[in-house]
Order: structure tokens, then sequence, then C-alpha cells
């Protein structure tokens, strides 16, 4: 329901939190990114060489106080000179380990049954085709529509895929209730108005180039149809009183349900256009945390970080 009220059934491509640039998940990509760097680099550090025989020179001519000036032009180029050495030195490395899984190959067979660990270049290297995905698929006669993250296709097969935000690096990442019906209904999208095979989807776990596949089996397809079933009752009787809340293992992982840190006029939920009041929970860091779902409902859903936080 907060997927239909917000139209936020994909997220928005971000810069991860501790970089300053987008991730490339293409060849092309990661190569124009690289050079833009490294041309940057080029450009600050002949600023940087320009302010250094600067400062050579007045120290020759002994006029200490024009100093000041390439002192201040060192120290403004710094920072951004660090930046992009940072992103040089990290797409560096990206780009040997693409170049090491396109000399190493392998595949993956999507017409398994059973979820397989994949790797985002050892896909490339592979053939498939990497495509950004920006509008929607739709199907009226299942009033279903979405739009993946990006898709694979090699042949007549196309392979959405999506990413999870918030996974931690101390933790293994893990698939939910949701990952499942979520890439049933972009496989079914996929077959219905392009025609292709659609056998599988990708996870991708936040801003990494691991995932894990999810089977488009006929287990995936009937919870995808028991979901929509669901979704469609409770839509049709949003202005009624709200119903029991769902099992507790349809929330554990849920995004909607993960508690944040309020901040305000950041954190705050929309719905139609109106900022919901927040419905929030002093944790035992003494810090007050809410979620969407728990904003719309008015509730603190079960998810595994509010039992961690002592919000239940």
């Amino acid at each position: 329901m907060l997927t239909f009220e917000t139209r936020a059934d994909q997220a928005k491509e971000e810069r991860p939190a501790n970089l300053d640039f987008a991730l490339p998940y293409t060849l092309r990509e990661l190569e124009q990114s690289l050079n833009h760097h490294l041309n940057r680099v080029w450009l600050w550090g002949a600023v940087t060489a320009g302010a250094l025989v600067a400062i050579a020179v007045i120290w020759w001519l002994g006029r200490e106080l024009w100093l000041v000036l390439p002192a201040a032009i060192l120290l403004l180029i710094a920072r951004p000179l660090q930046r992009h050495l940072n992103a040089v030195s990290i797409l560096s490395r990206i780009r040997a380990v693409a170049l090491n899984a396109r000399a190493s190959g392998g595949d993956v067979d999507f017409s398994q049954d059973e979820s397989q660990p994949v790797d985002w270049w050892q896909l490339l290297a592979a053939g498939w085709v990497s495509v950004s995905c920006h509008e929607p698929h739709r199907d009226d006669e299942w009033a279903l529509s979405g739009t993946p993250w990006r898709v694979l296709r090699h042949g007549s097969v196309t392979i959405p895929v999506f990413k999870t935000n918030g996974v931690a690096r101390d933790e293994e990442p893990r698939l939910f209730a949701q990952h499942t019906v979520r890439m049933a209904g972009y496989c079914h999208l996929i077959e219905a108005r392009e025609g292709r095979e659609s056998p599988a989807g990708i996870v991708l776990f936040g801003n990494t180039y691991q995932g894990q596949t999810i089977p488009n089996s006929p287990q995936a397809k009937a919870a995808l149809t028991d979901a929509l079933a669901s979704a469609r009752a409770i839509l049709d009787g949003k202005d009624e009183p709200l119903r029991d809340p769902p099992a507790e293992e349809l929330c554990v992982g849920c995004h909607w349900g993960c508690p944040q840190r309020f901040r305000q006029f950041v954190t705050e939920t929309e719905v139609a256009g109106e900022v919901l009041a927040v419905f929030g929970t002093v944790a035992s860091d003494k810090q007050l945390y809410h979620s969407p779902c728990g904003d719309r409902f008015e509730w603190v859903p079960p998810h595994e970080l509010a039992l961690r936080l002592d919000l239940l």
C-alpha cells in the first residue's frame, strides 16, 4: 500500500554514503568515470605544481609575505585533489576486478530452481548486456506496474535486477519474502509486455557487485498472486480501520518498516503530498526512531532492527 501511495517501487540511483561518486555498473561507465577523475587529478596536480613553483620563487626572492597566496591555493585544492585520488584508487581496483572476471569467464544457469550467488562483472563478461530502465512496465489486466533498476539481456532472455540498501558490512545479506514477490512481479511484466523469457531475477546487495538470483518459480508466482490479491483488498478498503497486522516474518526485513533515526525535514513520511505525523519510539540509545509503515499505520512494525533497538 505504501508503494502504491508513494509511487516508490524503485530506489533512486544514489551515491554510496562513503563515496563522492556513483558506482559504475558497465565497463563503459567505469572507463568514463575513471577518465573523468584522472583528468581532474592531472588538473589539480598541475595547479599544485604551479603553486609549489611559486612558493620556491617567492622564497628565493625573499618575499615571505607573498607566500600567503600560494599557500592558500594549496589548502583549497588539497581536499578536491584527495577526493579524486581516492576515486581513482577505488575505480582502478574495480577495473582490475572487472578485467579479471572477463579473463576467468563463467556464467549462471538461470533455469535452476534454487537461488545462486552471482558476481555482476562475471555476468557482463559472459555476454549479458546491462540496460538501465526508465519507463515503467505495465500490465493493465493484472493492474500491475513496476520498473526494475536494470535488466540484463542475452538472446531471448531478460533478467530483472534491483538493489537492496542498508546492508551492513558485518552482516550476511539475506533475501526475504517481499524480494521474491517483487522479483516475480518484474518477471511477469517482462514476459507479458516484451514477450521475452524471464526465468529469474537478481538482487544486488547494497552498493556492491555481489548478489543472489531469485528463480521465477511456481512458488514465486503463487506468492505474487496472493500478494496482489491482498494488496487489492487493502486498497479497496483503505478508508476503513486497519485490519490485523501481517505475520511478523513478513515484516522482519521489509524496508518500509525499517526504523530510522528521526531527522526533521529529512525522514518524514510523505503520502499524496501530505507529510504524516511521526509515530516514533525512543530506543535504548535515547534516540527517536520511526518508519514509513509505522507513520502510515501508527504502529511499530516488528522489523529485525526494531528488535535490536528494543523498540517493541
